[in-house]
């Protein structure tokens, strides 16, 4: 009986949160920031969602139009992102997409997208939902945010 009693007291302590707790954590089961946007499997889910744009029989993206059959001189660079853990991770990922030109090797941007990415838990993938197009603009913001952020929180 004690032990059940000193279980629960446990569980409940877990659930409710301390007075020392900070604002910005969020729910169990809700979106919260992807602590490493250079982890390989975050890497790897823009990638695929980038891939999967092409594939896509109807293109969700003006942008999408322009790269038509040159789809490898393009890069998805992340500059925003949320996870949620479920039976598998979502994955909220805000995409820059960049042209590479050749003969100089700079970057110049196409457009940019929102995209949640399913993750499996016997690691296959799919993109779950097109979101919001943005502008270069505005994902150059959003890219400079999460520097910031980054340089603030010590390189993460």
């Amino acid at each position: 009986m004690l032990s059940f009693l000193l279980l629960a007291v446990l569980i409940i302590s877990t659930l409710v949160p301390s007075s020392n707790a900070t604002n910005t954590r969020e729910l169990v089961g809700g979106y919260g920031p992807i602590p490493d946007l250079e982890d390989p499997m975050v890497v790897n889910a823009a990638k695929f969602a980038f891939l999967e744009l092409f594939a896509a029989n109807e293109k969700p993206y003006d942008f999408v139009t322009e790269m038509e059959g040159d789809h490898e001189a393009f890069v998805p660079l992340i500059v925003a992102g949320s996870e949620q853990v479920v039976a598998g991770l979502n994955l909220k990922l805000t995409l820059m997409i960049q042209k590479v030109d050749e003969s100089s090797g700079e970057t110049f941007c196409r457009g940019a997208m929102e995209v949640e990415v399913y993750l499996n838990l016997d690691q296959t993938m799919e993109v779950t939902e097109w979101g919001d197009e943005f502008t270069c603009d505005e994902a150059q913001a959003f890219l400079e945010d999460r520097l910031k952020n980054e340089e603030k929180n010590g390189g993460n």
